[in-house]
């Protein structure tokens, strides 16, 4: 905070700040030295060139439906795309069935039931869903895929690499790393891009290899996730990490 007000008073550059939370340090200087720019949601046209990208078919008015009714939200439609790709050969019509939306659903909780349906596939290693609402079935396989996801969910920033392989170290902790013991590193590596391709990891930064890198809201709903469904597990992988940078 120190560093970004001392910056806003006197700085002849530019400083630019990307951040879901509101700086409050640079309240006094808005409209002075600093410009305060909310990112609204993607029009329907970008939000229609994002799914083309990705893979999704169909016509304009049913991809067009699909951006509409995830409100434009990037994340989201990263999601949804390629999960349509992945799961439903890229058709666009089928959007609805992954997840249906509730209308008070905002500020990014789109993306969560997006990744609940992709964590849902995952755990039936794409198979289609047994429900007919294409609902999330009890007992799903905690795959290799899953127990990435709820990994980086232990993080509040990208994990390092030191402390992911601490994580994956025997013994494996119950409910959380057993599918990533013994993994060769080809393996390993599949896992991590079968996750990236999904818009569920970021690309690896050359500079940092071995990190692993996810949206904040990725790592917030699976984070979330392991912790209410897996609590004993969510502690053992936070006292392992604790070792860890104990030492």
């Amino acid at each position: 905070g120190g560093l970004l007000r001392e910056l806003a008073a006197a700085n002849p550059g530019l400083c630019l700040i990307t951040t879901r939370v509101q700086v409050a340090d640079l309240d006094d200087f808005i409209g002075k030295t600093v410009d305060r720019i909310e990112l609204k949601r993607l029009p329907t046209a970008a939000g229609r060139e994002l799914l083309r990208k990705l893979g999704v078919k169909g016509s304009d008015a049913e991809v067009d439906a699909a951006v509409e009714a995830y409100e434009g939200h990037p994340l989201s439609l990263a999601l949804l795309g390629s999960l349509l790709v992945a799961a439903h050969g890229g058709e666009a019509a089928r959007f609805r069935e992954v997840g249906l939306l509730a209308k008070e659903d905002r500020n990014g909780k789109q993306a969560f039931r997006v990744m609940d349906s992709y964590d849902c596939w995952l755990g039936r290693r794409g198979k289609p869903a047994p429900r007919a609402d294409g609902g999330c079935d009890r007992d799903l396989e905690l795959t290799a895929e899953r127990a990435v996801l709820r990994l980086v969910g232990l993080f509040d920033r990208p994990a390092p690499a030191g402390a992911v392989i601490a994580l994956r170290a025997a013994p494996a902790i119950p409910g959380l790393t057993e599918p990533l013991a013994g993994l060769t590193d080809p393996e390993w590596q599949k896992v991590l891009s079968r996750l990236r391709r999904a818009q569920l990891l970021e690309p690896e930064d050359p500079k940092e290899p071995g990190t692993l890198a996810a949206h904040p809201l990725v790592r917030e709903h699976f984070g979330d996730k392991l912790a209410r469904e897996r609590p004993e597990t969510f502690r053992e992988g936070h006292s392992r990490l604790y070792d860890y940078y104990r030492q």
